[in-house]
């Protein structure tokens, strides 16, 4: 986290909430993020269950988000994204991060994004550069994978800032088949549907 960054599990969103038929994609939680100002960040993420794997083996990336009408006035795209941190092993790099750049999401309600063939990605760092997957040039999850063809994952995670302040809250993490489930008592990894 950097500033005034903060991601905690949560209840919620919901009708209880005064927010009328809104209830979260599964169970009675989500992960909340929320950045006070465009130089605040906040990342959600797991170091552990990914580890060493194989990118090319991620094939469906998918979460709900739930913004507010606030987020929205400031800019569409005023989104978190995914990310996983990785080894490259291409082109001289050993780090990058690929990320996902969401574009639009309704406000006040849970909407399901789905990264998986979108032209939405990009490369951080000198590997961005190098295999083009930058974010000048965006490109598909499949594009971005066949430019790093032995990369290798250091971790996933959600990320909100460094561009606008934000709250809201996402659901729900589909990585392939499994979906991580943000619950105020943890995170319940399940079956997708």
């Amino acid at each position: 986290m950097i500033g005034d960054g903060d991601a905690y599990l949560r209840s919620g969103p919901s009708s209880a909430g005064g927010l009328g038929n809104v209830t979260p994609p599964s169970g009675v939680g989500s992960l909340g993020l929320r950045t006070g100002s465009g130089s605040d960040k906040v990342a959600f993420g797991d170091q552990v269950d990914l580890a060493g794997q194989h990118l090319g083996g991620i094939h469906t990336v998918s979460f709900y988000v739930f913004t507010t009408g606030e987020n929205n006035q400031i800019s569409t795209s005023n989104l978190p994204s995914v990310e996983f941190e990785v080894n490259p092993n291409a082109g001289g790099s050993t780090f990058s991060t690929l990320v996902y750049v969401p574009t639009a999401a309704a406000s006040n309600t849970w909407t399901k994004l789905d990264a998986s063939t979108t032209q939405q990605w990009y490369y951080t760092g000198g590997f961005g550069t190098t295999s083009g997957c930058n974010q000048t040039t965006y490109c598909t999850l499949a594009d971005a994978e066949a430019a790093a063809p032995d990369a290798t994952i250091y971790s996933v995670e959600i990320n909100k800032g460094r561009d606008f302040a934000f709250s809201g809250a996402v659901d729900d993490l589909q990585l392939n088949n499994p979906v991580y489930d943000f619950e105020p008592n943890g995170v319940i990894e399940r079956p997708a549907h």
